[in-house]
């Protein structure tokens, strides 16, 4: 079986790919601070990993296990954009460019 690992799995976007690609019988390793979407958690191919897209050694854990690496992980709130931009960075381009360089040495 196939296993996905999904960032911000429980976000909007994130949460609509994990659903597709459960319902197409893959594994889905699915890591977010929250738990928005709870419909995914009644699927027994999907593993929640509930922290923070900044946690390398757990991000690095779960691109291990995993075929594939879909990041959909972000801040998607324009009021952060402006009141937190750091935040937006490091959460969103700091931590897309980790997991880049995760997958290559992978």
């Amino acid at each position: 079986m196939q296993t996905y690992f999904v960032t911000g799995a429980m976000g909007f976007i994130g949460s609509h790919w994990c659903e597709h690609l459960l319902r197409q019988g893959k594994k889905v390793i699915g890591l977010d601070i929250r738990k928005m979407y709870p419909r995914l958690l009644e699927y027994e191919n999907f593993i929640f990993v509930h922290d923070t897209i900044n946690n390398t050694k757990v991000v690095e854990r779960c691109i291990d296990a995993s075929d594939c690496v879909c990041h959909f992980c972000g801040i998607a709130t324009p009021k952060t954009y402006v009141t937190s931009p750091a935040k937006v960075i490091d959460v969103t381009a700091k931590a897309g460019l980790e997991i880049i360089n995760l997958c290559r040495l992978k």
